[in-house]
């Protein structure tokens, strides 16, 4: 198997995971079906609070809440990049708490989500909402700007999520993803672990404007330059 950011032959895996000798890209596979994974296993197991989600499965206000922090610095971290008049996608949205937080600063935003119990709270909010595979998704025109935050990790072929995210973006694609975490017993959703070699080449390397340590630390953030790969 080669490399998923810089196709050279994986070391042999050492437990569960491939690791690339060249760029230190991490790569783990997973025999099932990760759009039904993330649909309806991934927020059960992975949460800050048990109260966040109800019986129902909806989110509950705490679930916006518990993100607060964490969505005002994305919001701080995008700022130099946002215009008044951006049309913008959030890929993996949740349930659109930080498209609530920067909605005064572009003109519209748009979402894509697995869960189709966090898509109905990101609709309640205002915000359009698709659920289902971003790499089958039609969309209606181009946008400025397109996020994935903690995402990337999550797409088995990172590099046709990427193509897509920047033959969708006329400006901007930007992308937070974790950096040097542990790899779990059981499957997470994450079948990459990024360096920054390796994130960078995803990102097609001269497209890349920026990459600093992202929000959820440890994590990278990373903005690179949209259009036609």
């Amino acid at each position: 198997m080669n490399c998923h950011a810089c196709d050279h032959p994986y070391d042999p895996p050492e437990g569960l995971l491939h690791r690339c000798p060249r760029c230190g890209h991490g790569f783990r596979p997973f025999d099932g079906d990760p759009i039904a994974f993330h649909a309806t296993e991934y927020r059960k197991s992975f949460r800050r609070d048990t109260r966040e989600i109800d019986e129902h499965g909806r989110p509950t206000p705490l679930f916006h809440k518990m993100r607060k922090g964490i969505v005002r610095k994305r919001a701080r971290l995008v700022k130099p990049y946002l215009r008044a008049t951006d049309r913008c996608l959030d890929i993996g949205a949740g349930a659109g708490t930080f498209c609530a937080e920067i909605r005064k600063r572009v003109a519209s935003i748009e979402c894509t989500e697995l869960d189709e119990n966090l898509a109905a709270e990101s609709r309640r909010l205002g915000f359009p909402t698709r659920t289902g595979d971003f790499l089958a998704m039609d969309f209606d025109g181009p946008f400025d700007v397109v996020f994935a935050w903690h995402v990337l990790e999550h797409v088995e072929d990172a590099r046709a999520f990427v193509e897509r995210a920047m033959r969708l973006a006329r400006r901007h694609v930007i992308i937070e993803v974790p950096w040097k975490r542990r790899v779990p017993e059981g499957f997470d959703g994450h079948y990459h672990y990024f360096s920054e070699p390796s994130l960078r080449l995803v990102l097609r390397e001269p497209r890349v404007i920026d990459v600093r340590d992202g929000v959820q630390a440890p994590a990278l953030f990373a903005v690179a330059r949209g259009g036609a790969t």
